[in-house]
């Protein structure tokens, strides 16, 4: 049995609006991101009407900064990503893979229940 791949954030739903968190490093806007977190320096070009957005929202937030916001896009994208390939992963499971799949959730909720009547 194929198993799913574990996820690595949280999932799109768990996150606040506003403040944003960064669903990598667990830290709000504006907040310094860990020390062993590397940064890199790129350089993009972006839709005017998005960038404005980005610098009103940065404006009325003084804890962030455009590189925050951005992160976030970029960590809610990956988010996206990863829920994309998970919907393809078991939309595409054989009858045997979901028979299989079905027998070890059957086994853990079995295994759940009698550890919680201990």
């Amino acid at each position: 049995m194929r198993a799913p791949k574990p996820r690595t954030a949280k999932s799109a739903s768990a996150l606040p609006a506003t403040p944003a968190t960064s669903a990598r490093s667990g830290s709000y806007f504006g907040q310094p991101q860990p020390a062993q977190e590397k940064r890199e320096k790129v350089t993009v070009s972006v839709n005017a009407s998005l960038l404005a957005t980005v610098d009103d929202f940065v404006g009325r937030h003084a804890k962030t900064n455009r590189s925050a916001v951005i992160d976030q896009a970029l960590n809610m994208w990956c988010l996206w990503l990863q829920e994309q390939e998970d919907k393809a992963y078991y939309t595409n499971l054989t009858a045997a893979e979901r028979a299989e799949r079905k027998g070890w959730t059957d086994a853990a909720a079995q295994s759940a229940t009698e550890s919680w009547d201990k």
